[in-house]
């Protein structure tokens, strides 16, 4: 979600299960309007979010303010909240440097991160208040670890070349993603690896 989308929650917009997503605060202007794409809809979040979010903003208002929810934080705030979050994590000043590292980088690691899990485009984008699916490509950073499953495939399709019996079962073999189905032992990466992983 952009900065100013994030900025102009207020706390009727905060649910158990989703966030109402309907304006955006103008950093530079210091005004809520409405959202970059005009669209109003529902962002769905985790419920250890609303527990946190709800916890945090004990007023009416802006959830994320310093007035008691008169006005919204500032973009600096974000910034300084986004940088002690990443050395919480290991990622000092230095490294947050080398990696180009900006607050818009979250947005880019959990559009990655979210396709890569096999989350429907559609879906993404409705968390990431992407217009377009050329924004969903653009956003998405791969590394050679997300073609695992291609070189998988890619190593198959050699061996059918010269194995006949492996060419007998080209067919039949399930795809990729209903092998992952019956393997996968429910295990997912930290938040820590998965943001490692996926962050330029």
């Amino acid at each position: 979600m952009p900065p100013g989308e994030l900025l102009a929650l207020r706390k009727e917009n905060l649910h158990p299960d989703h966030l109402d997503v309907e304006a955006s605060w103008t950093i530079r202007y210091h005004e809520r309007g409405p959202t970059k794409t005009k669209t109003k809809a529902p962002v769905p979040i985790p419920k250890y979010l609303y527990d946190a979010l709800n916890d945090f903003a004990q007023w009416e208002g802006y959830i994320f303010s310093f007035s008691l929810g008169k006005r919204p934080a500032t973009g600096a705030r974000v910034t300084d909240a986004f940088y002690a979050a990443l050395a919480k994590i290991g990622i000092d000043e230095e490294e947050r440097a080398r990696r180009n590292l900006v607050f818009h980088s979250w947005r880019r690691f959990a559009n990655t991160y979210l396709r890569s899990r096999g989350l429907p485009d559609a879906k993404v984008r409705q968390l990431t208040r992407h217009e377009s699916e050329s924004m969903t490509e653009h956003y998405t950073s791969w590394d050679a670890n997300d073609f695992s499953d291609v070189a998988k495939e890619q190593a198959f399709l050699a061996k059918a070349l010269t194995d006949e019996k492996t060419r007998a079962t080209l067919v039949e073999r399930p795809s990729p993603e209903e092998e992952e189905d019956k393997t996968d032992d429910g295990l997912e990466l930290s938040p820590t690896k998965a943001t490692e992983k996926a962050m330029p």
